[in-house]
């Protein structure tokens, strides 16, 4: 993964921004909630995969094209919020860990990701001619001894082979 400096913050941010509409965020009770999460007006908010200091990898969650995030029922605006995985739906878990290779654990409470570093950006296989990121779920199926790594994605369609159509590397 490709990781670029906000500039504002210590955070580090990769990937695709996911369109999402709510977080489950901890109460002032101790007690989880879904809350509803647009922009100021009114649009649904996006997930962009962010790794803070430690190498702790959550979402940065903004408004799109930097507008400010409102919580409705909280009634705050914030400019972003850096939430734990377990925050959000299982299926943007899912489109934001696509092109990641990592391991999921959890520490007080709160689901988060690491990267595992020592793998290829890109993955083949020599019996076909399409490429994936590593965290693909059809990339898991590929049979290790017909594995082909890449580490960029111009070394990969150099050698003939085609992005995936579903994880779009």
């Amino acid at each position: 993964m490709i990781w670029k400096s906000l500039g504002h913050s210590d955070l580090l941010v990769g990937g695709k921004p996911v369109l999402i509409r709510s977080l489950l965020l901890c109460t002032e009770l101790g007690d989880f909630h879904r809350y509803r999460v647009c922009s100021e007006a009114g649009k649904p908010a996006w997930a962009r995969l962010a790794k803070d200091g430690s190498g702790k990898i959550g979402a940065l969650v903004t408004g799109p094209y930097s507008e400010m995030l409102k919580i409705p029922s909280r009634k705050e605006m914030q400019p972003h919020l850096f939430v734990p995985l377990n925050s959000l739906s299982k299926r943007v878990q899912k489109k934001l860990l696509i092109p990641l290779n990592y391991e999921l654990y959890e520490e007080e409470n709160t689901l988060v990701a690491r990267e595992i570093a020592d793998e290829p950006y890109y993955l083949a296989s020599r019996t076909s001619y399409v490429f994936h990121y590593p965290g693909c779920k059809r990339a898991h199926k590929v049979i290790p001894g017909n594995r082909v790594y890449f580490k960029t994605r111009n070394e990969a369609l150099e050698n003939g082979y085609c992005p995936h159509k579903i994880c779009n590397p």
